[in-house]
């Protein structure tokens, strides 16, 4: 009986130590692989980044998890929402030079708009995202 007790006693800070590591895994992961697209405002349109050079886009692919960096580069105030289901979001008057992050949760369609400035339009198409695997921007 005494060795049994022996036996558990040094096995018990393993297995805590086992299952502080599965949980740190398990909650850490998901977000670890997510990627942040920062998306900049200027001239009443979106922009990205690709490889040094400034892009005006109107579209963009991303993966549910991801994160979406709303940067006001312009000399305006904007207002970013976004009403499809799933991925609703408002910044609200977003004033020269602040940045505003959002993640997209869901899979589907994305329609981006600027209150203040009716023809910025941005769709961002949201593919179901592996939480376990790495994906480029």
């Amino acid at each position: 009986m005494i060795d049994l007790l022996r036996q558990l006693k040094c096995t018990m800070p393993r297995l805590r130590a086992f299952r502080l590591a599965t949980f740190c895994y398990l909650v850490a992961v998901p977000y670890a692989v997510a990627d942040d697209h920062v998306i900049s405002q200027k001239d009443r349109a979106f922009y990205q980044s690709d490889g040094g050079n400034t892009v005006e886009i109107t579209d963009m692919t991303v993966k549910t998890g991801d994160s979406l960096t709303f940067t006001n580069s312009d000399d305006v105030t904007h207002n970013i929402y976004s009403k499809s289901p799933g991925n609703e979001f408002e910044i609200p008057k977003q004033v020269p030079g602040t940045s505003s992050t959002v993640i997209m949760k869901t899979p589907g369609s994305v329609e981006v708009r600027c209150q203040i400035h009716p023809k910025m339009k941005l769709k961002i198409t949201v593919e179901n995202g592996d939480p376990t695997a790495s994906h480029a921007k």
